[in-house]
């Protein structure tokens, strides 16, 4: 049994095209540079802020 394939159309690509400007005014990325020798660190904390728990509620209904 052949592997052949039967002759089809040959797929082109289309040609190339300029890059479109954006529809809306938008103004281009900007960039945070550091005067040189500033060095930024990020610490790793012991506790996660963003997973702890609120503190448990003192809070007491009326009338109690």
């Amino acid at each position: 049994m052949s592997a052949a394939r039967p002759l089809a159309e040959e797929k082109v690509a289309d040609a190339p095209v300029p890059s479109a400007l954006p529809e809306t005014g938008t103004a281009p990325a900007s960039v945070l540079t550091a005067a040189a020798g500033v060095i930024l660190r990020i610490v790793l904390f012991d506790e996660s802020a963003t997973y702890a728990l609120p503190a448990l509620s003192t809070a007491t209904p009326n009338g109690s």
